[in-house]
């Protein structure tokens, strides 16, 4: 019973320990942002990411962010996010003269995706 009376105490204090950021700016939101990647936290980027993107839909750090956080998943060859990315970034804010570039690298992405690229497949 002693138990109950000290871990309620302690559950209590452990969430209200929790800090929930909303309502910053599109500019703090991308600063935020910068500073989750620049410490290798790419989970907490990608929340600041789509906090951003619910508060802020017309913010001009979106385009900016989004090639920033698909280089970052690349980086550590977390693919699927990185395609996630580009894909977001090829419907939102590509250009005529970008498409090639983004077919390319969602190319060479489901390449490396692939584990073994130099069996042939047609030998099975």
């Amino acid at each position: 019973m002693r138990k109950i009376f000290f871990i309620i105490p302690l559950f209590f204090l452990a969430c209200s320990t929790k800090q929930e950021v909303s309502n910053l700016t599109a500019l703090s939101w991308h600063k935020k942002i910068q500073k989750d990647i620049a410490s290798y936290n790419l989970d907490a980027a990608d929340n600041d990411f789509m906090s951003l993107n619910a508060e802020h839909p017309t913010s001009i750090y979106l385009k900016r962010d989004t090639l920033i956080l698909f280089l970052a998943h690349l980086q550590i060859e977390d693919y699927e996010l990185a395609k996630f990315y580009l894909n977001q970034y090829k419907k939102q804010f590509a250009t005529s003269k970008e498409l090639p570039w983004i077919d390319y690298e969602l190319l060479k992405i489901s390449f490396l995706m692939y584990k073994n690229p130099y069996t042939n497949q047609d030998e099975l």
